[in-house]
């Protein structure tokens, strides 16, 4: 979030467009045990997350479904 805030920020001033807001709910799905891991060892596991089990939060992180709909809800807005 603070490099995407600082990005927009950038572009905000050289544009000269104000930034309007700073939304955390479009930050990415946060997958907990599974972050910074490399996408060979997780993959697996996290789609069977998305799939099987959209409901079950990842260990330290969040569901599937918690996911998809704190975005699209914002997306909606």
């Amino acid at each position: 979030m603070s490099r995407a805030k600082r990005t927009a920020e950038i572009i905000s001033k050289e544009a000269n467009i104000p930034i309007l807001e700073v939304c955390r709910d479009l930050r990415p799905w946060n997958l907990g045990e599974f972050q910074g891991e490399s996408v060979e060892e997780t993959i697996k596991a996290i789609q069977d997350h998305a799939i099987n089990k959209p409901n079950k939060p990842i260990d330290g992180g969040e569901s599937f479904n918690e996911f998809k709909n704190r975005f699209l809800t914002k997306i909606k807005k």
